[in-house]
């Protein structure tokens, strides 16, 4: 059987820092050249997200440039590897605390999108027939509601993670495959922009006519007229007709 071609792919990239944030503690992934794309968002509460974020993004980048995954199974110890990375660096930055970030990102190998998910970024499939979150958040929240065993967490705690990047144990991500096609689009964004847009939102201003770049500055522009709360970050994958 031979094996699926390439598809056609355009990425754009947006990051900024919001209108509350003293810092950016995003940080994306656009390296078209491994078909490598998603975002890393540094996590509040603990010191040096910053780098945290970086750690994720230099670690995948440098283990994909050295040796690509040639079959999914490949992908999972990449992502263990970065995990250990940030791991690694906190216990000589922040010792006391350590640090972490999040992670939604893929590689589109053929004709398909292997996703990998950790934390509260997000990743949406946007074309003419469907609007798909292909991620859940790991927040307390949602643990508890595919696990009955564990409580409910108060109000103030529901959206806390509950998995991360820098975890002293084995990261555990969300490892999942989408098959594309051209007309597909994938938005990777962290939560300062999923928090305060719909998905509804999100999907018509990707959708619009104008030039790629153009969608994602009028994104990060309404969200930053709604408050920007938060660090707003990114990625448009597009695939296009061959």
């Amino acid at each position: 059987m031979s094996e699926t071609p390439p598809l056609r792919i355009q990425a754009t990239a947006i990051t900024d820092i919001g209108r509350v944030r003293r810092k950016n503690e995003d940080r994306f992934l656009r390296e078209s050249d491994l078909n490598l794309f998603g975002v890393a968002d540094g996590v509040g509460g603990l010191p040096m997200g910053a780098q945290a974020a970086q750690c994720v993004v230099d670690s995948l980048t440098s283990q994909i440039s050295r040796c690509p995954p040639v079959q999914l199974s490949d992908w999972k110890p990449l992502i263990e590897a970065a995990n250990d990375q940030v791991f690694n660096l906190g216990q000589l930055i922040s010792p006391n605390h350590g640090i972490a970030s999040t992670f939604t990102g893929g590689l589109i190998h053929g004709d398909e999108l292997w996703l990998a998910h950790v934390g509260d970024s997000r990743c949406h499939l946007f074309n003419s027939a469907v609007t798909n979150c292909l991620t859940e958040d790991h927040s307390a929240e949602n643990e508890a509601k595919n696990n009955p065993k564990i409580p409910m967490p108060e109000e103030r705690h529901r959206l806390s993670l509950v998995r991360v990047m820098g975890q002293p144990d084995r990261a555990r991500p969300d490892l999942t495959t989408h098959k594309l096609a051209p007309g597909d689009q994938l938005l990777f964004a962290t939560d300062g922009i999923t928090g305060v847009l719909s998905i509804e939102e999100l999907k018509e201003h990707v959708q619009q006519s104008c030039a790629p770049a153009e969608r994602l500055a009028q994104i990060v522009a309404l969200t930053n007229s709604r408050g920007g709360p938060d660090n707003a970050t990114a990625v448009l994958v597009e695939i296009l007709p061959a």
